[in-house]
């Protein structure tokens, strides 16, 4: 580790930055150790509890998978939808999906794998897509909630949201996921950030940084190798400009996280209003 390297940590115990003569040392329960010239590798299996992942913090939890499906109840002709999990649920999980236009909430209890909720659109030849969800919470004591929109092979999840501009280097998985969710299609579909009103009238200038954000993407790796997407404003049909950010892994599979950088002002928040920034967002 050389002095300058920045890398994101997340342990159990407090890790405590210390310069002394120009060298980067940690003190870790009550230790103070030098670590410098080693590697981010070797000191990850030793003395802290982490996973480093290009600029992205990873969680140490384990992960619990919900595929969210679409299925069918024969006795009302409607269409269900059936949220899935890997392993039983430590805490009661809410999601609210988007599902043929309209909101469901479907909420897998304490102890159970899996519940279903039926909707109100009856059963047609095609079937309807799951467009967007989000979870709460996405993470407890025991695990970190991940949900994946089960669809074909031309779609794919993705989590989006605003974010604090100066904290995007340090958002770890758990927050990303967080994010609310949609399944990507050749279809475009709306998406949304909302940046909340500030509650202060006159920030100082170490406050701003509070107010000022970027809109996160967050999408399979190979979609953005490939360039399977895109993003334009809807008022003026303008492509997205997003910035790799880094890659993390979740549920074993590698995800690229972009970001839309403000130029100006356009994504800090006002003192008078929520601003809502509109997207449409595609695969190709």
């Amino acid at each position: 580790m050389k002095t300058g390297d920045t890398y994101n940590l997340i342990a159990d115990n407090d890790i405590i930055p210390w310069l002394d003569d120009s060298e980067i040392k940690y003190k870790w329960n009550g230790a103070l150790r030098n670590l410098s010239d080693m590697e981010p590798e070797d000191y990850a299996t030793t003395i802290f509890n982490v996973n480093i992942i290009s600029s992205i913090t990873s969680t140490t939890k384990e992960e619990n998978e919900i595929v969210l499906s679409v299925g069918t109840d024969a006795t009302d002709n409607v269409f269900t939808i059936v949220a899935s999990a890997s392993k039983n649920v430590t805490s009661d999980i809410t999601l609210t999906v988007n599902f043929a236009g309209k909101s469901y909430t479907v909420v897998i209890p304490n102890g159970e794998k899996s519940a279903t909720m039926k909707t109100t659109e009856e059963v047609t030849p095609t079937t309807p897509s799951i467009d967007s969800a989000n979870i709460n919470p996405s993470t407890d004591d025991t695990y970190q909630y991940n949900v994946v929109i089960e669809g074909s092979t031309e779609s794919y999840t993705a989590y989006y949201g605003p974010w604090l501009d100066y904290k995007k280097g340090t958002i770890s998985t758990e927050e990303i996921v967080a994010l609310d969710i949609v399944n990507v299609t050749s279809q475009e579909q709306e998406i949304s950030f909302t940046i909340p009103k500030r509650n202060i009238p006159n920030p100082t200038e170490e406050e701003w940084k509070e107010f000022q954000y970027c809109l996160l993407l967050a999408l399979p790796y190979n979609a953005y190798e490939g360039k399977h997407f895109i993003v334009k404003d809807t008022v003026f049909g303008m492509e997205a400009e997003l910035q790799y950010q880094g890659t993390f892994a979740l549920s074993g599979k590698d995800y690229a996280l972009l970001a839309s950088i403000a130029e100006g002002t356009e994504y800090t928040a006002k003192s008078n209003r929520d601003v809502v920034l509109s997207y449409n967002i595609s695969s190709k």
